[in-house]
Formats: C-alpha cells, sequence, structure tokens
C-alpha cells in the first residue's frame, strides 16, 4: 500500500474521479477563470493532462460528473459542461445556472436524471436535468452552509449535511423525492415532490452533544456520516464515522472509524463496499461498507486538512487534496481479492466455535 505525492501546478478545488480518469478543477491564472483537466491517475502522472480546457467560472468549490457531463458548482452558480471520456476530451460551456450565489455541496443522482445544490445560505435545490427545470426548491433545508450532499443508489432519497450543531437542528437530514407519502415541502406545477421526512432524526440522541457532521456517504439504505464532537472544557474536537440505518427514525449506528480531530471528507465507492474518510490532521482511513473491517489507516497522509477525497472505480486506488497545499497524495489499496485470506480466517474461527458450542451441549 505504497503512497505518492504529485503537484497539478496549480491550486486544485476539487476532483471526481470518473472511469476515464480524474477530472480536475482548478483556478485560473486570469479573474473569473478556471481550468478543468482529465488526467490519467493510474497510468500515468497527475501533472501531465490528456484532456485540458478553460472554462469562464470563478472559484470552482465542487464538481460532479455523470457519463458526458462535467456539473461545475461555484461561487456565482452552476455550469454544465460535455465531456467525451472516449476522445479524453472537455468541450465548452453548454448549460449554466446563474444568480443562485455560493453553492457549496452539488451532487448527480445516480441515474442523471437529477441534480442537486446546496449553497452557503442552506438553501436546497433540486433541478431535472438535463432540462435543468426547478423541481426542488427549500430556501431553509439548513440554517448554516450546506456541506455535503448525495443520493442514494435508486435516486429516491437525498441526504444534506450541514454545520448546524446536532442538540439544536440535527444538522442532517433526508429528503423523499417523489414520495408523495411523507411531509410535503415543495410541489412543483408539474406534480413533482421533494419532501423531507417527519422525524428523521432522533433528537434525544443528540441532547447531550456539542457537535456537528460533516461529510456524506449513500447505499441502498445506509447512510455514512462523520460527526464532529466538540469537548466542551477544552475546545478540543474528535469525531466518529458511523454507519446508520435510513429508516423513518434514524439514532446512533455503528461506528466505522475515530479520529482525535475533524472529519472533513467521506466517500463511497462506485460498487458502495467501501467507505473512505479523512481528518484536519491529514489521517486517511477505508473500511469495508457490510463487514466494518479496516483495510487502511494512515496518518498524515497529506499535509493539513483534506479538502477533497476519492476512490477510484475499482476501489483500488486513494486520492486526497490538501486544503493546505497543491499536492494530491495517491495511495494504493489492497485488490478485493487479497482481504480473502482474511475473511476465510474469520470464517473458519466462526465454524469451530459453532462446533466447540454444538459439542459442550
Amino acid at each position: 500500500m505504497g503512497k505518492s505525492t504529485q503537484s497539478f501546478g496549480c491550486p486544485v478545488s476539487h476532483f471526481k474521479w470518473t472511469e476515464a480518469g480524474v477530472v480536475l478543477a482548478s483556478t485560473g491564472d486570469s479573474p473569473n477563470t478556471s481550468t478543468l483537466a482529465l488526467t490519467n491517475v493510474e497510468k500515468g502522472s497527475i501533472c501531465d493532462p490528456v484532456g485540458f480546457h478553460e472554462i469562464p467560472v470563478d472559484k470552482p468549490t465542487k464538481i460532479d460528473v455523470h457519463r458526458n457531463t462535467i456539473a461545475v458548482a461555484s461561487s456565482e452558480g452552476c455550469s454544465f459542461h460535455e465531456f467525451d471520456a472516449k476522445d479524453k476530451t472537455i468541450s465548452s460551456l453548454t448549460k449554466t445556472l446563474k444568480g443562485l450565489g455560493n453553492q457549496t455541496a452539488l451532487a448527480f443522482s445516480r441515474c442523471g436524471a437529477m441534480v442537486a445544490l446546496g449553497g452557503a445560505d442552506g438553501h436546497l435545490r433540486v433541478y431535472t436535468y438535463p432540462e435543468l427545470t426547478l423541481f426542488g426548491d427549500v430556501p431553509a433545508a439548513h440554517s448554516e452552509t450546506i456541506t455535503d450532499i448525495c443520493f442514494n443508489v435508486d435516486s429516491t432519497r437525498i441526504c444534506t449535511v450541514s454545520k448546524e450543531r446536532a442538540s439544536e437542528e440535527s444538522g442532517a437530514a433526508v429528503w423523499s423525492v417523489w414520495d408523495p407519502s411523507c411531509v410535503q415541502y415543495k410541489t412543483s406545477p408539474g406534480g413533482l415532490y421533494l419532501e423531507k421526512w417527519s422525524n428523521v432524526w432522533d433528537r434525544s440522541a443528540f441532547k447531550d452533544l456539542n457537535g456537528y457532521w460533516s461529510g456524506v456517504g449513500y447505499t441502498v439504505d445506509v447512510l455514512y456520516m462523520g460527526f464532529n464532537q466538540v469537548c466542551p472544557k477544552t475546545g478540543q474536537t474528535s469525531a466518529l464515522v458511523i454507519q446508520v440505518e435510513a429508516g423513518p427514525l434514524i439514532g446512533w449506528g455503528k461506528r466505522v472509524d475515530y479520529y482525535d480531530a475533524e472529519v472533513v471528507a467521506l466517500t463511497v465507492s462506485e460498487d458502495g463496499l467501501r467507505v473512505a474518510s479523512a481528518s484536519s490532521k491529514g489521517d486517511i482511513s477505508v473500511s469495508f461498507t457490510r463487514s466494518l473491517l479496516p483495510i487502511l489507516s494512515q496518518k498524515n497522509v497529506v499535509k493539513g486538512p483534506v479538502r477533497c477525497l476519492g476512490l477510484s472505480p475499482c476501489a483500488t486506488m486513494l486520492l486526497a487534496k490538501s486544503a493546505d497545499s497543491d499536492g494530491l497524495a495517491k495511495v494504493s489499496l489492497p485488490e478485493k481479492g487479497a482481504t480473502f485470506p482474511f475473511t476465510l480466517v474469520l470464517v473458519v474461527i466462526a465454524i469451530l466455535m459453532y462446533l466447540y458450542t454444538t459439542v459442550m451441549k
């Protein structure tokens, strides 16, 4: 499990790993311009892009990619750009959403028919794609900046997290798409729904906590989230990455990882089998989602807080971007088959324990 650190040559704001490579968004040399670049991290160098395009976007904050479209959230709104994975090219601007203010969270649905945006003002918007028809609009979804947003696998639920204190406002919400059986928040003229579950979070579980959520990943029916707790006496922050069932009433779930610092990034692999998280000290952890068995735990992978974290489509490589430098750290993960011996040992132990208890009876 080796690690290498490379520099792209200019400040990288965010990146997204795709089948064709890693799409990087960086601030440009000229005012109100940014750069989208495609690099083959697994076979080549980060600083040697195979696709490169300048876009008229100021200060990109987040990007997401679905098939042939790159969405770029920025301080002004969101723009959409064509992406040819086969030819490794990024073309000019195709669509734009302006006048939305600073957008801090962005996600395509897995089906690609929707795109969700979360703002610094706590405003949640969901659009159909590619029409960009607004059908979900919740101005007061959160009272603080929305820091992360994601869809579940079948695109029927959206989870948003913000920096609201868990003891006051939950800081996390699960929203139901297309389901009129939930509490209605918005109905568009077309009859589409974006609704918030009633009693999504068990508030009693958070009444004595002084903390906030950061980072979220969604599989079919399970959420993986980072919770940062601030000690009232020392002011120091410790964090848990937890696994919770996404039912109508959610309380504490299973602990996945623990940090002695703030969780600042979290991601789930495309196949939903691995969850990776990172801290404000540059520490990184990767675990299996189902068994919660650890795969990797490494300290000081990057210098300072991790701004962005990504797993390759085959989940054999991890890329981390530091908030304090231009460097990107590339970490190799064990192949899926490499964990087979350990799993086999657990199975053998379980069988032996069963036989032992049977004989004792």
